[in-house]
């Protein structure tokens, strides 16, 4: 029996193969699969099958998803990326992969069962939301985790064809939703940012802000800034390692992998004078709370040594200092990185220099995320052609 297709009713076909007979049970065994579509698609799994079979990678394959997908994450992922990437992966794949499918059989899992997740986790529930393992999801998913969660599975897919558990990675002609790009747009303007940085003077964290103003750290880099990373000498520091925070309270360290995440920035004179101050003002503060100070070695912390809670600073100092400068509420701490970056090519900065401070590793990321600002680069670089060749 080299395989089979019988119509089970309109749509639904069902494809049969013969696999031989198990080694140890005695028993045949069978790949039975029923397509829902056209029989064309139907055709096209029994082929799939068929060379598989003859390649000697069709077997009986009783995993599903779910066992493979822990497995992936657990030898594969947990070492191989930053200790937050590991975690956001775990926490996408609980929130959006239904029980069902990750109850399925690897093997059993087509290409239309992953474009009806996609394309479900597009739409807005209803009032009540969507309950997926005790997570509710009330909104419509944005490109951006659309398109990492199909990078996901796709990792899980490859890795599980390499061990001959499915013949073909269904993830391959999914069709995924456009890239977005950032919201870089929310760039605070040269007045507000002299604004900002006025009313921040007095503030605790005023100049933990001002350092994200200057050199584009991203919120977690800058928690994690430790003074063995502030080069006084050389007026510059290191980014080496970044701190998150922990679903249900605490935080995290992790250390940057990336030679370009990893980085040292020139700060200039006058932000390592104020550096320097407040490295002052750390040590009275040490003496004072005595043996109760916890010693991190961190730039910025609490009144007690510890990591500064990202929320607090942005409720209790952040916010505040918006409402003072009568900035936008909306603003995001984020959004001072975005500034930096859109000031310098503004001022017509190398994006080279911009991407190496932002820890880009490609040009082309810097250029992607701030094409709003490119109009007006290249109306720059035209009028500087125009002295150039002289253009009467």
């Amino acid at each position: 029996m080299a395989g089979s297709i019988s119509k089970r009713a309109k749509g639904k076909y069902l494809v049969r193969v013969s696999l031989g007979f198990d080694p140890v049970t005695g028993k045949r065994a069978m790949h039975n699969r029923v397509i829902n579509g056209t029989r064309k698609e139907a055709q096209d799994h029994l082929t799939e099958v068929l060379e598989r079979k003859r390649q000697g990678l069709a077997r009986a394959s009783h995993r599903t998803l779910g066992e493979v997908l822990i497995q992936w994450l657990d030898t594969v992922k947990r070492h191989d990326v930053a200790a937050n990437t590991f975690t956001s992966y775990v926490d996408l794949t609980q929130r959006y992969i239904p029980e069902p499918l990750l109850n399925r059989r690897i093997d059993s899992i087509s290409m239309s069962d992953l474009q009806s997740l996609y394309s479900s986790l597009q739409r807005t529930p209803g009032a009540k939301g969507v309950s997926v393992a005790g997570h509710t999801r009330r909104k419509a998913l944005g490109a951006r985790t659309i398109r990492l969660l199909n990078a996901i599975l796709s990792g899980v897919f490859a890795w599980a064809a390499q061990d001959g558990l499915v013949g073909r990675n269904p993830t391959l002609g999914v069709k995924l939703p456009r890239k977005t790009r950032p919201r870089t747009e929310s760039a605070l303007t040269a007045a507000q940012i002299t604004a900002f940085v006025t009313e921040g003077e007095h503030d605790r964290y005023g100049l933990l802000f001002l350092v994200g103003l200057m050199t584009g750290l991203r919120p977690g880099e800058l928690r994690g800034l430790r003074w063995v990373d502030v080069d006084f000498r050389n007026a510059r520091i290191r980014v080496m390692q970044s701190i998150g925070t922990r679903r249900g309270g605490g935080y995290r360290v992790t250390d940057l992998k990336t030679e370009d995440s990893r980085r040292w920035i020139p700060i200039g004179a006058k932000l390592s004078r104020h550096l320097r101050v407040h490295k002052k003002e750390q040590a009275r503060q040490r003496l004072a709370v005595g043996s109760d100070w916890e010693d991190h070695g961190l730039v910025w912390t609490t009144m007690r040594g510890t990591p500064v809670n990202e929320r607090h600073v942005i409720t209790r100092h952040f916010k505040p200092i918006l409402e003072r400068a009568g900035l936008p509420n909306e603003t995001r701490w984020y959004d001072l990185r975005h500034t930096m970056a859109t000031q310098l090519l503004e001022a017509g900065e190398n994006p080279k220099i911009v991407a190496e401070r932002l820890g880009h590793r490609h040009v082309s990321t810097t250029l992607h995320n701030y094409a709003h600002v490119l109009p007006g680069m290249q109306e720059r670089a035209t009028e500087k052609m125009e002295v150039l060749l002289r253009v009467p």
